[in-house]
């Protein structure tokens, strides 16, 4: 090619800025110099989906789709993206699936919804679209009833008059009546695809009318009952807690090294907790240090010795035996605590495993298919139904809204405002936090600060906070 030539595709690609723009887009992802210039094969996994996401972000494509881009970020990266995708992509289009609704409602001009093998279209956000589709079912239940009820009404009619006139040498009419009243039975509900009255005359397809559809929205979660939890009412107690990966050394021994210390506080069956803050901060290991996966450097972790723990992990998901059904998985998990554990609880027989499943909408014919048939959020919560087996006092969920849908999520709330144990629970997903009833917000910072900071009940301070530390961090 000519010089002339590649100068303007070199023009025309941004070379001249590129790395300027590829900086921007990584340290919106919340990327600090230091790990800009590692090798891709030294990040983990969490790390890698986000070099995935800013390419895709880098090269500005004229359609762009992405698959639930806010599972493995922190609030500030999301916070970033929602007005990236407003200020960059404004002209281009985007498809994008999630279950984030501060996402969607920041990003979305339109909703497709997929429900029971229909696409329908909603013009609005994703408030909006909430708002329509709830009164749309709402309108369609009611049509529903009152046709019910006229059809309830009509069949009495032809179950009085249809076989008396047939005998009757005295037909007063009501025969020949219930007759056509059966045939108008029959066409009754009968709908085009737009939802009103079908007609011969213009419409390609009839439908009929049924109560609105509840897949997705029709299954409720539910955690076991803890129980009364015995002993005292302070089931775990953090006192004066420090941890240091690799632990304490000469070298290392001011607080600046430490991930946390001076950490104190009481986690019991009234708690509420959701812990915060930013990706490698800590969050995770502090769920493993209560947990008793990690131990502390210094301080201690007391633990009631009848207490029951569990812990949802990110990837719990990834332990399943996917050949396995959800029913063979449980039992066989039951059969290896009987083995292993010195906990007392009643051993699973067949009925239980499957109450325990059908507790997480896992029933009927998804209790017997095998795991690697189902979905993502249907293995989250074939997890979640292992995890619990134990019928804990206190349930550690991380991020546990990854890989759900939206009427997931909602099922999850609803399931952990009726749980009577405690919650202790790492998120980013806004709604699910605020939904929560009765939650308590503790930031973990992860720079050795003493203890961490709360916010008593209040998540819109943390994230007015991280609001102004993405200003100046990206400024």
């Amino acid at each position: 090619k000519a010089r002339a030539e590649i100068v303007d595709e070199l023009k025309a690609i941004g070379a001249a800025d590129a790395h300027e723009r590829a900086r921007k887009v990584l340290r919106g992802l919340q990327f600090d110099p230091a790990k800009m210039e590692r090798p891709v094969s030294s990040l983990s996994g969490g790390w890698r989906v986000r070099v995935s996401l800013a390419r895709a972000l880098f090269v500005a494509p004229d359609c762009l789709l992405l698959d639930e881009p806010t599972n493995h970020l922190d609030l500030e990266a999301c916070l970033w993206l929602e007005q990236y995708m407003c200020d960059a992509f404004d002209g281009r289009t985007l498809v994008v699936v999630s279950h984030d609704r501060s996402f969607l409602n920041a990003v979305c001009t339109d909703v497709l919804a997929i429900q029971n093998k229909k696409l329908t279209a909603y013009a609005g956000d994703f408030a909006t679209y909430e708002c329509v589709r709830d009164e749309q079912a709402e309108r369609q239940q009611k049509m529903f009833d009152e046709q019910q009820a006229k059809k309830k009404q009509m069949q009495k009619f032809v179950d009085k008059h249809l076989h008396k006139g047939s005998t009757s040498m005295f037909d007063d009419g009501n025969a020949k009546k219930a007759k056509e009243m059966m045939k108008k039975m029959d066409r009754m509900g009968a709908m085009g695809h737009d939802g009103k009255k079908w007609k011969l005359s213009y419409d390609g397809v009839q439908k009929e009318l049924t109560a609105p559809d509840t897949e997705g929205g029709g299954f409720k979660f539910a955690f076991p009952d803890p129980g009364v939890v015995p002993g005292s009412s302070e089931s775990v107690q953090l006192r004066d807690v420090r941890f240091t990966y690799g632990g304490d050394s000469a070298s290392s021994a001011s607080s600046s090294a430490a991930l946390f210390h001076g950490l104190s506080f009481p986690i019991d069956c009234t708690t509420r907790l959701a812990l915060v803050g930013k990706n490698g901060a800590g969050k995770s290991t502090l769920m493993k240090l209560v947990y008793g996966t990690l131990e502390p450097t210094r301080g201690n972790i007391f633990r009631s010795g009848r207490l029951r723990l569990s812990y949802v992990t990110q990837h719990h998901v990834d332990q399943l035996d996917l050949s396995a059904t959800p029913l063979e998985y449980v039992l066989r998990i039951a059969g290896i605590e009987r083995d292993v554990s010195s906990q007392s609880y009643e051993i699973e027989d067949e009925q239980n495993a499957r109450r325990r499943l059908g507790r997480f909408g896992i029933s009927g014919h998804l209790q017997t298919q095998t795991i690697n048939l189902l979905s993502g959020g249907q293995r989250s919560r074939v997890a979640w139904a292992v995890a619990t087996s134990n019928d804990p006092h206190i349930i550690l969920l991380d991020e546990p809204t990854n890989h759900l849908d939206y009427d997931s999520v909602n099922a999850l709330i609803d399931a952990c405002n009726a749980f009577e144990g405690g919650l202790v629970f790492v998120s980013h997903d806004e709604h699910f936090v605020t939904s929560v009833e009765n939650v308590n917000v503790l930031e973990v910072t992860g720079d050795g600060a003493p203890g961490a900071t709360s916010y008593a009940d209040d998540f819109e301070s943390y994230k007015k906070k991280a609001i102004k530390a993405l200003r100046k961090w990206i400024a």
